[in-house]
């Protein structure tokens, strides 16, 4: 059943003021959505609505009341507040209207009755956790809306493990005033806190294990399904934002870019950013780039580069003239764009010390009876096993499309089910490693991505794909720059003074 509240932003004797405020807020909300699921676990029919925070007027969510033991969605924004009201025979809801029996929008006119008590009602704000439940429960003074969401649930297991270890622990013969007895409860409090906890992670891993395995089974599936289905249109984003940047090197501020928020875990992001390159900046990196152009290879396993039969592109690397940035050097403002972004929308704090070189890839569609098109196989641009961060390795990549097919070439990410279909001056942006942190040693400790950054370019069946890629790197710099290392992250000269040594043996 669809909600109600944002068409009632139009009516009529809303002033042109709260029209113009509301089309403000909902504007910059986009990436704000959630879907709340509410529970009536109470024994009274209810009713949902949205509280108008310019009016304080109460909109009614759903057509008909809510039985008891019965559910409904609600479509809303985070911050937004909803009154849970219990149905009685007559009651005055907060704004004045009356309300009873069946609680309608038909009662706007209805005026204040002194006679008519106050509905019961329990009020909640949508917060911006996932997976959000309003439990509906009690009757009277006792009827309240309750919002769980992830966090809160997870709160509310370990608080309820931890108090029934505490009670489990806490007879009689605990001595408050015995520093041994004391050390003894805590001991055992902690042992059974452990237990616990251990058995729920077990449960989480095992669950999490098996949800990867599904995954990766299915990636294959949805890689020849999305790029076999030309009319298949770009998947959905689960929020949206705008960006809004000013160049260092000249103070410009640039035009607001749209961006997609497509995919975000822990560990794993993935945008899609419009209008991210000019015209001009594409034609200086094909002009830097022509030269040099050769076949495009892979990363093989053993942290080298190899050639494959599917992929017939070729690529040049350019070097970034950070010296000339100042001069308007277009490379270098693309570049310094690209890292500029990432720091803003993440925590890793890049430098563009010692970072790869730009890539120019430029992909030929030779028809659709090719029977072995040009594409790129899916794989990972960094580690994507779950294993632990290492310094020197890829943590983000953006790929720029300055040119698109017309047939093929869209940029999918099987695992996690998102197909993006690029548009000329778009790209695509993602990281692939989580939050890090740096220990006392100087150290950085994090976590790579599972696999929901594994990525693959379609075939480009009819027409030119010119992209420009930026490979990111954590922990590089001028002294130690990106090609010290191999593709598997592993520093070379480490690796040449091991074999030299014989402790590879």
């Amino acid at each position: 059943m669809t909600t109600l509240h944002p068409s009632t932003f139009w009516r009529g004797r809303l002033s042109i003021v709260f029209v113009l405020f509301f089309l403000l807020l909902f504007a910059q909300a986009g990436d704000n959505k959630r879907k709340i699921r509410v529970r009536n676990s109470s024994v009274s029919l209810i009713t949902i609505y949205w509280v108008n925070p310019a009016t304080k007027e109460y909109i009614q969510q759903y057509k008909d009341d809510l039985f008891p033991g019965a559910a409904n969605n609600i479509n809303s924004f985070v911050t937004h507040e909803f009154a849970v009201v219990e149905v009685r025979d007559a009651c005055m809801l907060a704004d004045g209207r009356r309300a009873g029996g069946k609680l309608s929008a038909k009662n706007d006119k209805e005026k204040k009755k002194t006679s008519i008590a106050l509905c019961n009602e329990s009020r909640f704000v949508v917060s911006d956790g996932e997976e959000q439940v309003i439990l509906v429960s009690g009757k009277g003074e006792n009827f309240k809306a309750v919002l769980l969401d992830s966090a809160t649930r997870t709160r509310s297991s370990v608080s309820s493990i931890v108090d029934s270890c505490f009670d489990a622990h806490s007879d009689s013969s605990f001595d408050t005033c015995n520093s041994e007895s004391q050390v003894a409860h805590a001991s055992q409090v902690k042992e059974c806190v452990s237990a616990s906890l251990l058995g729920t992670f077990d449960e989480m891993t095992q669950d999490l294990n098996n949800e990867k395995a599904i995954r990766k089974a299915m990636a294959p599936m949805i890689e020849d399904y999305t790029c076999g289905n030309e009319d298949l249109n770009q998947t959905k984003s689960v929020r949206t934002k705008n960006w809004v940047y000013t160049r260092p090197s000249d103070g410009v501020r640039e035009n607001p870019r749209h961006v997609d928020v497509m995919f975000s875990n822990h560990a794993a992001e993935i945008h899609v950013v419009q209008d991210f390159v000019s015209p001009e900046e594409c034609k200086a990196i094909e002009d830097k780039s022509r030269s040099h152009m050769h076949r495009a290879s892979v990363a093989s396993e053993d942290g080298g580069s190899k050639f494959s039969p599917h992929r017939k592109a070729l690529q040049a690397g350019i070097a970034v003239n950070w010296d000339e940035e100042a001069s308007g050097d277009l490379v270098a403002r693309l570049s310094r764009r690209v890292f500029d972004y990432t720091n803003a929308v993440s925590d890793l704090n890049l430098s563009i010390e010692g970072q790869e070189d730009i890539m120019a890839i430029h992909y030929f569609g030779r028809g659709k009876k090719e029977t072995e098109p040009d594409r790129y196989m899916p794989h990972c641009d960094g580690d994507c096993e779950g294993d632990e961060f290492r310094a020197g390795t890829r943590v983000a990549t953006m790929v720029i499309y300055c040119t698109v097919p017309t047939i093929g070439g869209a940029t999918n990410f099987a695992q996690s089910n998102i197909h993006v279909k690029p548009k000329t001056g778009s790209a695509t942006w993602f990281k692939y490693v989580s939050s890090l942190e740096t220990l006392p040693n100087g150290q950085l400790k994090g976590i790579m991505d599972s696999g929901y950054t594994e990525h693959s370019g379609c075939p480009v069946i009819e027409g030119e794909k010119k992209i420009v890629t930026q490979w990111m790197r954590k922990g590089v710099s001028y002294e130690e720059p990106w090609d010290s290392f191999n593709t598997m992250g592993v520093s070379k000269k480490m690796v040449d003074e091991m074999l030299s040594s014989g402790d590879s043996n």
